[in-house]
């Protein structure tokens, strides 16, 4: 006969919750079994927010540059509903901008950028080394696109510069998403959007208009 994992600990469980012995063994079981796979998920969707640096990209403006700080980063700028501080992270030295919505000034999304590269191997290799821990963590890209348009070969900086060819791939997990693009001035730039907060921001948009 089969042994399940929790075979095992089922003893215990009678020994110290008798009332389950007037059940139906094996339908006691696969209550236990979904009140755990319940709790399992309950746990997942708790953490409702994207992260960074793990601080829940939401609240204050004011308050998530306060956490960052204490991490070391150095506050660079200060421009309305932005902040940009500096600092290492993931490949390197980076400038981290973290932006808030307009109206209630909470924070929805959050910058990194490296660079900016003289050669396309350089910014290639950055864009690479972070794909590869990125994948390494969240698993494949949702979406890539690496390509350029015919005639550009040797001259990769300036395709992308002037929209001839592209070099991003898009994370999307269930609190929000992920992307690294190689931007027209050849820095690499990792931005995290969370979903809850990037709804906000757009909700805010439009009550503007």
């Amino acid at each position: 006969m089969q042994m399940f994992f929790w075979d095992q600990y089922w003893p215990d469980v009678l020994q110290h919750f008798p009332i389950f012995v007037a059940l139906n063994d094996s339908t006691m079981k696969r209550f236990v079994l979904s009140i755990c796979l319940l709790f399992t998920i309950a746990c997942l969707y708790s953490q409702e927010h994207l992260e960074f640096r793990n601080i829940p990209i939401d609240g204050p403006l004011k308050s998530f540059v306060k956490k960052l700080k204490k991490q070391g980063y150095k506050q660079i700028s200060n421009n309305g509903t932005y902040r940009t501080l500096e600092g290492k992270f993931a490949i390197g030295n980076a400038q981290i901008s973290v932006y808030s919505t307009d109206k209630t000034k909470t924070v929805w999304k959050v910058s990194v950028v490296y660079g900016i590269y003289d050669t396309w191997n350089q910014v290639k290799k950055a864009y690479t080394d972070l794909k590869e821990m990125y994948i390494s963590k969240y698993g494949m890209p949702s979406n890539v696109y690496e390509l350029f348009a015919p005639g550009y070969t040797g001259y990769e900086l300036k395709a992308i510069e002037l929209e001839k060819g592209a070099y991003a791939c898009f994370f999307d997990i269930p609190n929000g998403s992920i992307s690294i693009v190689i931007d027209y001035r050849g820095a690499v730039l990792v931005t995290y959007e969370d979903a809850i907060n990037g709804d906000l921001f757009s909700k805010e948009e439009l009550d503007g208009i």
